[in-house]
């Protein structure tokens, strides 16, 4: 496995064991919003938003590998972006 590097202000470590996680939707592409979303991500290969908007819906499909196309995702998906509308 390839190292990885981890800096620390003006230490740098080397990191040769562990795997890589994807940390970004493969169905959506947003980055995953928390440690759960991480753990769903590697275990659905999609968000927990994609997986609940989508797995349940066409559980078949889901199971045979399809996913939505990311446009298909992003228009399920509702998120705040914390600013005002005021």
């Amino acid at each position: 496995m390839e190292k990885m590097r981890l800096s620390d202000r003006n230490e740098v470590y080397f990191i040769e064991d562990g795997d890589r996680i994807h940390s970004f939707c493969p169905v959506c592409g947003f980055i995953a919003r928390d440690a759960e979303d991480l753990d769903i991500i590697q275990k659905e290969k999609a968000c927990r938003e994609c997986t609940g908007n989508f797995k349940y819906l066409d559980l078949e499909s889901w199971e045979r590998g399809e996913r939505p196309t990311r446009e298909e995702a992003r228009s399920k998906i509702h998120f705040h972006s914390g600013e005002s509308t005021k």
